[in-house]
């Protein structure tokens, strides 16, 4: 299941939970939410929602690329 997060206030909408406090039951697919649907921190629109992403794994790549090639920094003394 996926989390939307409102590209103004952060507020993050998770299918998993739903929103049973406003009659948004767990389970609930971002899709079948209706498209006049609130943020309900800041009052945005669906449209102002984007999927939530892992950026661990390729925070993770990118450390070990980084690890083969020397680096330029100069350790503090």
């Amino acid at each position: 299941m996926k989390q939307m997060v409102c590209s103004v206030c952060s507020y993050t909408y998770d299918e998993e939970k739903g929103i049973p406090e406003a009659g948004i039951a767990p389970g609930t697919k971002w899709e079948d939410i209706p498209d006049d649907w609130r943020c309900p921190w800041c009052g945005a629109g669906k449209e102002a929602f984007r999927e939530k992403r892992t950026v661990v794994k390729h925070r993770r790549q990118h450390l070990l690329k980084n690890r083969t090639q020397k680096s330029s920094c100069r350790p503090w003394r």
